[in-house]
């Protein structure tokens, strides 16, 4: 069940609950499960009618369910929805602790996702385009450029229809409008297909990035995020950072980069830990403690700071601040553990509105 509110009926019920009884009974013994979900979005979509009802009193998700779960699986943890909204939550119309991270997809280390209070972000994304090679074999040879009202690349972004009142025919535009905001309106990133599929890779490879590192410096605070999603279904422009034919975009290796068990990375100045400092973490997922040895070297490759840190097993901990600066900067952070073991990460302060050839020389830096 997702994204809708679903029959209250003894029929339907009934049947929900013999399906369940199936599923749970058939994976219930499946090392991966962590935990049973009612459903998707369905407390949430309550909200979303023009009369809305608390969902609460959804039998399906607060009896039906349950119950088969204390029946056939009883010490596995049971939630009602994704997001739960509980009683309390949906009187106060407070923020749940776990929480679908989409909002306005606009600049993505705007206010919405910065100031997120959610502990777990049970799903959060941002678009990036295939290939060329990839959307030549979907997209006839005519309409592969003027992407923004075209019928080909609407439908191939999860839109029904065509028509401009739809209510997913945004998504192009959308996509558009993230490479804008990152390289700016008359960037060369927009002139032709190769330089705009490549600069909304680079853009969602530096959401994706931001979005899952915010969480990890933050540690205990945010205790985890599923970015979504790995892969296609079919062929489609979308959020996935494996298209369907298999062809892997830039987000797949800033994520790989990103959540290395053990990692160095920087939060952004004026969040609540930053004060107007640029600090620098190691997080620590292992069960082992570390000592980094650091460098932090600026684009033309001079040290900005360096020394060793102790990243404590389990943890996120502050390693040094340098000051923030009102400048575009690109930094890599390089460290090496007492096994020699070495890791590598990069961050950009003020990356909005940047040049897209200065961006590509850096990839050529860290070999992307």
């Amino acid at each position: 069940m997702a994204c809708a509110v679903y029959p209250q009926d003894d029929e339907f019920a009934k049947a929900i609950g013999e399906e369940a009884e199936t599923i749970i009974k058939a994976l219930r013994h499946h090392p991966s499960i962590v935990l049973w979900a009612g459903d998707n979005e369905c407390d949430a979509a309550h909200a979303w009618n023009s009369h809305p009802t608390d969902p609460n009193e959804n039998i399906l998700t607060r009896k039906i369910l349950p119950e088969k779960v204390r029946a056939h699986s009883t010490f596995t943890p049971y939630l009602p929805s994704s997001p739960y909204i509980d009683e309390e939550a949906y009187k106060s119309g407070k923020p749940t602790s776990e929480d679908h991270l989409w909002g306005p997809r606009d600049y993505f280390k705007g206010d919405y996702y910065k100031n997120t209070v959610c502990h777990f972000a049970s799903e959060t994304g941002y678009h990036g385009c295939p290939s060329p090679e990839s959307l030549k074999k979907f997209i006839p040879k005519e309409h592969l450029w003027g992407c923004l009202d075209d019928r080909y690349w609407i439908c191939h972004a999860a839109c029904m229809t065509p028509d401009p009142s739809d209510p997913f025919y945004y998504r192009i535009r959308l996509m558009w409008n993230q490479v804008v905001t990152l390289f700016g309106e008359g960037s060369i990133a927009l002139s032709d297909l190769e330089h705009f599929s490549r600069a909304s890779q680079i853009s969602q490879a530096e959401a994706k990035k931001y979005f899952i590192e915010r969480f990890r410096l933050t540690k205990w605070r945010r205790t985890g995020i599923i970015w979504w999603n790995l892969i296609d279904g079919w062929p489609q422009i979308s959020d996935a950072v494996v298209d369907y034919y298999g062809d892997k975009k830039l987000a797949y290796y800033y994520i790989k980069q990103s959540q290395k068990p053990v990692q160095m990375m920087f939060d952004e100045p004026c969040t609540e830990l930053c004060d107007g400092k640029l600090n620098l973490y190691a997080v620590n997922d292992t069960r082992e403690d570390k000592t980094l040895a650091y460098t932090v070297e600026n684009d033309c490759g001079e040290i900005v700071t360096s020394g060793k840190a102790f990243a404590k097993s389990d943890t996120s901990a502050l390693v040094c601040s340098i000051p923030a600066s009102e400048e575009k900067r690109y930094c890599i952070i390089r460290w090496k553990d007492e096994n020699g073991e070495e890791g590598v990460n990069h961050y950009f302060e003020n990356i909005r509105g940047i040049d897209y050839g200065y961006y590509e020389t850096l990839l050529e830096k860290l070999g992307l």
